[in-house]
């Protein structure tokens, strides 16, 4: 049986009957928010990586895929979100989502720039 939402069949109060009062954390606190924090520190991760001199592996990027990156975080949206396509995997035994910043990559670092597309290759290995 499939419910609609409602203060009534909401998971918890917070959702519920307090949803109007809860609605600006949702953005933070959702899993939106968890997948679209984890794109912004997997990104600075990897244009640290990138930035530092003594490893090899990912090579310095270039102001274009800088740019490139930086866009990736602060366009990110609901539609970037896994569950946002419909297309949200899960580990198997645990239904958490498989890496935000890995399914969110895979429709951004691997469709347009080479830099960036390059550097995934090499993490992976």
């Amino acid at each position: 049986m499939e419910l609609s939402l409602s203060s009534i069949t909401a998971v918890s109060p917070i959702d519920g009957r307090y949803a109007g009062k809860c609605a600006d954390l949702r953005s933070i606190f959702s899993e939106f928010g968890l997948m679209r924090f984890r794109v912004t520190v997997e990104v600075s991760w990897l244009k640290k990586l990138a930035a530092t001199d003594g490893i090899t592996e990912v090579p310095a990027f270039s102001k274009e895929a800088i740019e490139f990156l930086d866009n990736i975080v602060n366009n990110f949206s609901g539609e970037d979100a896994p569950g946002g396509r419909g297309s949200e995997r899960s580990s198997g035994e645990t239904d958490e989502p498989i890496s935000a910043a890995e399914q969110a990559g895979e429709s951004g670092f691997h469709h347009g720039d080479v830099e960036t597309e390059r550097a995934g290759e090499d993490a992976g290995r």
